[in-house]
């Protein structure tokens, strides 16, 4: 009969039900990536993130548990160590089952009943998590922490005072237990010792050394209420058969020893159960200075005719989960984003005309740059600020501006911590060559792996890869292999 396996390392023993779903959720993490790719894909900016759960289909092929079987054959030349019943040579039974020799009976129909894919649903808090886990900002550095104003409280430990709401019971349970034990030691000990004396004078086998009991290994290692237990029991016992044998004297004894049993028991009961002064414990947190991350993202976005309302969509759902990302890990204050869009000009906006505007024109990447440069020299120019620049655009661009384009960018990038450059195109358009911009953009990349980003979505659902790429921790570690996502992996130039 097989084994099934279920993998419980890592669960929490306080809720299995969370555990487990968080478990079938990492194995599941295919299905759940295609599911959120189609989600964001088919639904605008407005409903992300707000319109109920969505549910993922997990083929039932994956929701099989890894089982142990006999494995085909049985036949082994070796004896494995450490097994206690076989020797080199012996000859047993092969074992029945495994491959080919299941217990099913009958023979194939004509039709029949099968198991429907598995559908659940995802929160769109899980949603959210899913995108946004392992993301944060490149070369983000703290700033100003020495004058930091916000504070965190971190566990330092435990105190013997404090108020009853930061009581840690589970703490104080251990120090009651230990100081019960150690104040009960000595009258427990004292009782060992008297139904020692008295399994001594119950003994009248002269050839029986009661004695040898107490210096067993055994009897050595139990422990102070065990050894009780087990001298009341045995001397129980031996008193119900020998008492009568014994003289007046001896019975005598026997009583003394029995008050002083009762003696010591009453005052191991007369312990406090707690003691307020001693036992309980209070948890004790320290004030830590919050990391103090100042940092501005300024976004730029191209809205010029050459850029379709799919594209435009396309660059404020990217922003949009920039936007949730930043306010997510940082709190909403603790980055700031500034909005810069343009067509043959450019111009500051604010967060809501951006996703709302309807111009359209010629273009010039050039003019948004001039504003984003203005902004970061005129706001943001004293280096207390992390400096990102993020910008979307169909790639197209007055041939020449790209000079001055190039130039531009060159310039602000040693005061950058990222550069973040998502080229969007029409798939349906059947234009895959690179643009302009992109390739004079891939010269500006080689000198500056560990800061600026490049990433080309044919499709709305490139958006999310090209997104996690951008902002993939892990991937920060690594600059030479982060900045080419697998959407702009595929139009690489060949060897030969």
């Amino acid at each position: 009969m097989p084994s099934t396996i279920v993998d419980r390392r890592g669960g929490s023993s306080s809720d299995q039900y969370v555990s487990s779903r968080e478990r079938f959720l990492r194995r599941n993490k295919e299905a759940i990536d295609r599911a959120i790719d189609n989600y964001i894909s088919g639904r605008s900016i407005n409903d992300i993130g707000t319109d109920g759960p969505i549910d993922i289909t997990v083929p039932k092929r994956d929701l099989k548990e890894p089982n142990i079987t006999h494995g085909q054959g049985g036949k082994r030349t070796n004896v494995h160590p450490g097994n206690k019943e076989f020797m080199g040579g012996d000859q047993l039974q092969r074992p029945q089952g495994g491959q080919g020799q299941g217990t099913g009976e009958g023979e194939a129909g004509e039709e029949g009943q099968g198991e429907d894919d598995f559908v659940f649903q995802l929160t769109q808090e899980e949603l959210l998590e899913r995108i946004f886990e392992r993301l944060g900002l490149p070369n983000l550095e703290e700033r100003n922490s020495d004058t930091a104003k916000e504070f965190d409280y971190s566990h330092a430990g435990y105190q013997r005072n404090g108020t009853p709401s930061r009581i840690n019971f589970r703490r104080s349970k251990r120090q009651q237990i230990g100081r019960h034990l150690a104040a009960s030691a000595p009258y427990k000990k004292e009782i060992i010792s008297s139904l020692q004396d008295q399994l001594r004078i119950l003994n009248l086998d002269p050839d029986a050394n009661v004695d040898t009991l107490f210096e067993d290994q055994r009897y050595e290692k139990l422990t102070l209420n065990e050894k009780i237990a087990l001298l009341t029991e045995t001397r129980d016992a031996v008193r119900e058969e020998n008492l009568s044998l014994l003289d007046d004297a001896q019975k005598s004894l026997l009583t003394q020893l029995d008050d002083q049993i009762a003696e010591n028991e009453a005052k191991i009961k007369g312990i406090p159960r707690w003691d307020e002064d001693s036992d309980l414990r209070y948890r004790f947190d320290k004030q830590v200075p919050r990391p103090s991350y100042k940092a501005v993202m300024i976004c730029m976005m191209d809205i010029s005719g050459s850029m379709s309302e799919q594209m435009k969509h396309d660059s404020k759902l990217f922003y949009w989960l920039l936007n949730k990302l930043l306010k997510r890990e940082y709190g909403e204050d603790a980055v700031e984003m500034r909005y810069v869009v343009h067509t043959t000009e450019g111009w500051e906006v604010d967060e809501q005309e951006f996703y709302e505007t309807r111009e359209n024109g010629g273009t010039k990447v050039s003019a948004g740059l001039d504003i984003v440069k203005e902004i970061k020299e005129r706001d943001y120019g004293d280096g207390s600020y992390n400096v990102y620049i993020a910008q979307t655009s169909d790639g197209d661009n007055w041939r020449d501006d790209n000079p001055r384009t190039k130039g531009l960018i060159e310039d602000m990038l040693p005061d950058l911590k990222g550069f973040f450059y998502m080229e969007t195109k029409n798939n349906a358009w059947g234009n895959h060559d690179r643009s302009d911009i992109w390739n004079m953009y891939q010269t500006i990349r080689g000198a500056n792996e560990d800061k600026f980003f490049m990433g080309r979505a044919m499709q709305t659902s490139d958006i999310t890869r090209i997104f996690v790429d951008f902002f993939n921790i892990e991937n920060h570690k690594k600059p030479a292999a982060s900045a080419m996502n697998s959407a702009t992996a595929a139009f690489a130039p060949k060897a030969g």
